[in-house]
């Protein structure tokens, strides 16, 4: 089955956020779950949402801005705190609801998300292994919800259906980055531009394939996550944001090869944001700049640092699923959780990143 979600000139979005859970036929959907979209239910928002109230049973503050590296260390203790393990549990049932829905294709669903049509669903019916990456899934937490997604799937007749973390877990686009280093190359870095945080690495070339130094993680550039309408100028301070980022970076590590391999929280087609997303992200917007984003990093990137490189840029849900174990897997996607949700399905090969 070819898959619908391929970029290409009438690209429809596969975006996870968007995706309302509307009704699941046999189910009980909790109040706070019912007709509540993707991003509302998973995003890490969601679960400092669900942690807040109990923030004072688990011993934490609410309004700390580490609550959910908090609470995963809480599940992480030789005897895990029982709310903090309830709470993960439902966190990991929304998901399982999620997938199901998926899975499902029921007609409310379908109904709330029409952009997507009969072969969209049809691609997800075909799935049947889901791995998870991305900041909230990379502890304890991830562990548990994965456990209990899968335990929803299975229990409404999927019994093939798995839900599992990456080993890769935090650094899962680094790592499909990584596998794109070309058979020329010695060394590259690595840049995951997310929302919230910057990951970073340096990819060397050895004879059993590449290694990955991963560098500390930088805030991004982005001053916050909002899918309406900035003003124009703020695609400008973006630029330079991730500008004055990269070349930090290359100053700071010894030995930088001149080739950069970067993703970005934001759907392309051909290196270049789609314009039906513009002005709404903190990455799509920056195709007010340019006519061609890649082209444009890699000859402002060079200007800056005085020295002619090489920049590849893909979205962040394909280096997702280009991650070594993943290529040429069948009937599987790679969703990472994080400040939002994303999304990659499998490339038959590399050449197909």
């Amino acid at each position: 089955m070819r898959n619908p979600f391929t970029p290409q000139p009438d690209f429809v979005s596969p975006s996870l956020n968007r995706l309302r859970l509307v009704a699941l036929p046999g189910v009980d959907l909790p109040d706070d779950v019912a007709g509540q979209l993707g991003y509302d239910l998973l995003s890490a928002a969601a679960l400092r949402q669900m942690v807040q109230p109990h923030a004072a049973a688990l011993g934490l503050d609410e309004h700390d801005p580490q609550l959910l590296p908090r609470l995963d260390a809480c599940l992480q203790t030789a005897v895990p705190h029982p709310r903090a393990h309830d709470i993960a549990h439902q966190y990991g049932r929304r998901l399982g609801w999620l997938l199901l829905a998926l899975k499902q294709g029921d007609p409310a669903n379908r109904a709330a998300r029409p952009d997507w049509q009969n072969a969209h669903w049809a691609w997800w019916a075909q799935i049947n292994a889901i791995w998870l990456g991305g900041g909230l899934m990379s502890g304890a937490l991830g562990q548990l919800a994965a456990a209990a997604a899968q335990t929803i799937v299975q229990s409404a007749g999927f019994s093939t259906f798995t839900v599992q973390v990456s080993p890769f877990a935090r650094d899962l686009p680094l790592h499909g980055l990584a596998r794109l280093l070309p058979a020329t190359a010695t060394a590259a870095l690595l840049f995951d531009f997310g929302h919230t945080q910057v990951k970073r690495a340096l990819a060397q070339a050895t004879p059993t394939g590449p290694t990955v130094t991963l560098l500390p993680a930088c805030a991004a550039p982005c001053e916050a996550y909002t899918y309406t309408p900035w003003p124009t100028d703020t695609a400008t301070q973006v630029h330079t944001g991730m500008l004055n980022l990269i070349a930090e970076t290359w100053q700071t590590v010894p030995g930088t090869a001149p080739l950069l391999l970067l993703s970005i929280a934001t759907y392309l087609y051909k290196g270049h944001p789609y314009p039906t997303q513009a002005n709404t992200g903190c990455y799509s917007r920056l195709q007010a700049l340019c006519p061609h984003l890649a082209t444009f990093l890699q000859e402002t990137v060079s200007a800056r640092l005085g020295v002619p490189l090489t920049l590849r840029l893909v979205h962040d849900g394909e280096a997702a699923a280009a991650a070594a174990a993943y290529v040429g897997w069948r009937h599987t996607a790679v969703i990472t959780i994080g400040t939002s949700l994303g999304i990659g399905f499998p490339p038959a090969t590399l050449n197909d990143v």
